[in-house]
């Protein structure tokens, strides 16, 4: 039987190790990733553990695995988050030297940003104030014995229909360049927030000169700016009830984002 010399044994394992070394060498070392902690605040009030912890770089989410917040371990009260965020040669898109890191909690963005780059970075987070959504329907309604007649209903989200008509019909003048006439009355629809606040949506009513059929209809949010709903086209009217009037037949929804 052949017995190798000890020397040749080691010659052939050094030499392997030098194999090993220069392929991983080539496939490049994977660089760590940064860590980020900190507490969790928000000005709605406490914030809750278990929520979800995001960290993005642009829109790539880069999270070493899963992360949620946690109270803090000595009993103070506070919540606290933890996350590990990938570097670029693990995750595509992913954190490089100097990269801004933002923060998502619980589906809610969260401030300050963090740079990637550290081994473990203090970042405290304040979420941003929660938006709300308050929703308004608008119905547009013509007197089908004197077309020349309009009328106006809104129904704010999980409320009742209120027509307003106790002046009578819209008072509709000419307008800007003469090719539409606009209700003279914006009328002012208060939506209850259920917080003990309103929120409020001006509405506007649009008649063509040139084709008085053609009716359209404008919303703006308190503060906000005007929106025509015309991408169909004209509004689509049809004959409602006992006949006496047409109602739009789409019950136009505007949303409104409340902070």
């Amino acid at each position: 039987m052949k017995r190798f010399k000890p020397w040749l044994i080691a010659t052939i394992a050094a030499a392997l190790t030098l194999s090993i070394v220069a392929g991983v060498s080539a496939q490049g070392i994977p660089n760590p990733p940064t860590s980020f902690k900190g507490t969790v605040t928000s000005p709605d009030g406490a914030v809750a553990s278990g929520l979800d912890v995001e960290a993005y770089v642009g829109d790539t989410l880069c999270n070493d695995g899963a992360s949620e917040t946690y109270p803090d371990p000595s009993g103070s009260g506070a919540t606290w988050y933890f996350v590990k965020v990938h570097h670029s040669s693990i995750e595509s898109g992913c954190g490089t030297e100097g990269a801004t890191v933002s923060f998502r909690i619980g589906g809610r963005a969260a401030t300050p940003t963090g740079t990637f780059g550290g081994s473990v970075e203090t970042v405290n987070l304040t979420l941003a104030p929660e938006v709300r959504v308050a929703t308004v329907h608008v119905a547009v309604w013509r007197s089908t014995s004197t077309p020349a007649d309009l009328y106006l209903s809104t129904r704010p989200e999980g409320g009742t229909w209120t027509t307003h008509d106790d002046d009578g019909p819209l008072s509709m003048s000419v307008f800007g360049s003469g090719r539409f006439e606009r209700s003279d009355d914006l009328i002012a629809v208060d939506v209850d927030l259920g917080n003990g606040s309103t929120a409020t949506v001006h509405v506007a009513v649009w008649r063509s000169t040139s084709n008085p059929g053609d009716l359209y209809l404008s919303t703006r949010p308190e503060g906000g700016t005007w929106t025509t709903h015309d991408d169909d086209g004209p509004l689509s009217m049809s004959v409602f009830g006992s006949g006496r009037f047409e109602r739009s037949d789409d019950l136009i929804a505007v949303d409104i984002e409340l902070e």
